[in-house]
């Protein structure tokens, strides 16, 4: 594809093969690019309709389905931007978002209204709009589905098609940390993203995508939604990534190729899929948490193919490195270097700092990261004093500590938030809940390792676990044997069993949640 805005990419390939069957989901629900490109049409003349001049945001709160492909095409073809909200967030969540995008109209599913509260504004059920799609309309979006694209962007999208460097959607983070942040990319940011991502990993016409990851997640946004509209690869969705037997069922029957998906999805689908049902993968992509080596290496043995993991954020578009095997031949077979994220992807570039000082280290030292290029964010919605807090100079300060090898490869050893100051010693929290699962020999997560405050040493490390076949006293033993600093071992009566590690809907930790619950428990 050339440099066009999000939805002329996608007019230009659905021009290009419109018998393609692009879009499939579990429902049964399938459209080829005709069809898909008439329906988002049509749909575009009933927003501009029953909508306002003033109206700038457009929420969408639908899982990965042909609908909100649907959605999502015929909000950006009505010159307005998608908003998909997280409807695994809380409702105060929600309304924040709702309310920081002015949001007038949310559209949704009817089962997705019984969740939410009648304060948020006119929510619009999918079908309802479906109805009031008339034969007008779809008349008319056949004839503009082979008008002249310079008509067609002058008439109906001219705010996305101005330039490239406008802002495609509003993607709130993770909030894992906190209050979730409204982060603004533009066609450019997404569009430099996967088109190197596409070629780094030979997707080819043939590949079948998995789509599990919500579209409120920067990967899936990405990878599951643009990557199939723009380059003409078929997708399957489904709307639950750890319904693992349907998963399996999908690949089987549909013939999927690429999945990408996270390392707690991964566990589900190394429980309960078969090898069989994963005849045609070739390639699985890790983001959004750390990859273990005992999840990649269960992976590999059952299904015979070796996970990739790689790195971002969503203010990064979100890719900004893959730990790539030495060829493209290898793919599927091997990865980059042991408990490395990878180098950083061609076009962006990145520098580690101290800190405190802001000055560039040396190889192989630990300390901040930043990053630069065409995928680093517009910025905060609205936000300036935000955005300059992480922005200066094109370089986005990603909050992770990490150090990069003679060869470029990016080993994270924490967030900066992840950490405990101890008798003036910073304790990385990743590091410790790492060695206590190699202790236990696990592959699912059953501990989440958290600080919290202590009247004697400022913080404590605090343990919060789920049901364990090894008591606390048995586990410390064992960690000693392992040469960990004694300041980073909690004290077993930090050990609190609570009956669920609380987790965001991108399958992330939920480190605010974790942080309240474990300063409950302690007394922190």
């Amino acid at each position: 594809p050339g440099e066009r805005c999000l939805p002329s990419e996608f007019i230009r390939k659905a021009r290009w093969s419109p018998r393609l069957r692009v879009v499939q989901d579990s429902t049964g629900a399938s459209s080829r690019y005709a069809g898909l490109l008439i329906n988002s049409l049509a749909l575009a003349r009933v927003l501009k309709r029953e909508g306002s001049e003033e109206e700038t945001h457009i929420g969408i709160l639908l899982p990965p389905s042909v609908g909100a492909v649907k959605v999502a095409l015929g909000v950006m073809i009505a010159d307005r931007i998608p908003v998909f909200l997280n409807y695994t967030a809380s409702a105060d969540a929600i309304e924040h978002a709702i309310e920081k995008c002015a949001i007038r109209r949310l559209y949704t599913s009817a089962e997705m209204i019984e969740k939410l509260p009648a304060k948020f504004p006119q929510l619009l059920e999918v079908e309802d709009v479906a109805s009031r799609v008339t034969i007008g309309d779809k008349l008319a979006a056949t004839v503009m589905a082979i008008t002249p694209f310079r008509w067609l962007e002058r008439r109906w999208y001219p705010t996305h098609a101005d330039s490239t460097h406008n802002p495609a959607t509003v993607l709130f983070s993770s909030g894992s940390t906190g209050i979730p942040k409204g982060v603004v990319l533009s066609h450019n940011n997404l569009y430099s993203n996967m088109n190197t991502a596409v070629r780094m990993l030979d997707v080819q016409g043939d590949d079948v995508f998995l789509g599990v990851l919500p579209f409120f997640h920067s990967f899936g946004f990405l990878m599951t939604l643009w990557v199939p509209l723009c380059w003409g690869v078929p997708v399957v969705y489904h709307n639950n990534p750890v319904d693992a037997a349907r998963i399996g069922e999908l690949c089987e029957n549909k013939g999927v190729s690429l999945i990408m998906a996270t390392p707690t999805f991964l566990q589900a689908y190394i429980r309960k899929c078969t090898p069989e049902q994963f005849h045609r993968l070739r390639l699985v992509i890790t983001g959004a948490e750390k990859l273990r080596a005992n999840v990649r290496d269960h992976f590999a043995e059952k299904f015979g193919i070796v996970p990739i993991e790689g790195y971002g954020c969503t203010e990064l578009s979100p890719i900004v490195s893959v730990n790539m095997p030495k060829s493209v031949t290898d793919l599927g077979t091997a990865d980059g270097k042991s408990g490395s994220v990878g180098q950083a992807i061609p076009g962006v570039t990145v520098k580690v700092v101290d800190p405190q000082t802001g000055e560039i280290l040396n190889e192989g030292e630990e300390g901040l990261l930043l990053v630069k290029g065409p995928n680093v964010m517009l910025g905060y919605l609205d936000d300036p004093e935000r955005t300059a807090e992480v922005l200066q100079d094109g370089w986005y300060n990603t909050g992770d500590i990490v150090r990069i090898d003679c060869d470029g490869y990016i080993t994270i050893t924490g967030r900066r938030s992840r950490f405990s100051k101890i008798g003036g010693e910073m304790v990385p929290h990743g590091a410790v809940e790492d060695a206590i699962h190699e202790v236990l020999g696990v592959t699912d997560d059953r501990v989440v390792v958290t600080g919290v405050t202590d009247a004697k040493r400022g913080e404590k490390i605090v343990v919060l676990h789920l049901p364990l076949e090894q008591e606390p006293p048995d586990i410390l033993a064992a960690l000693r044997q392992r040469d960990l600093p004694n300041l980073w071992l909690p004290k077993p009566v930090e050990f609190y069993a609570i009956s669920e590690i609380p987790v965001l809907g991108s399958g992330k930790l939920d480190l605010a949640a974790v942080r309240e619950l474990a300063t409950e428990l302690a007394g922190g």
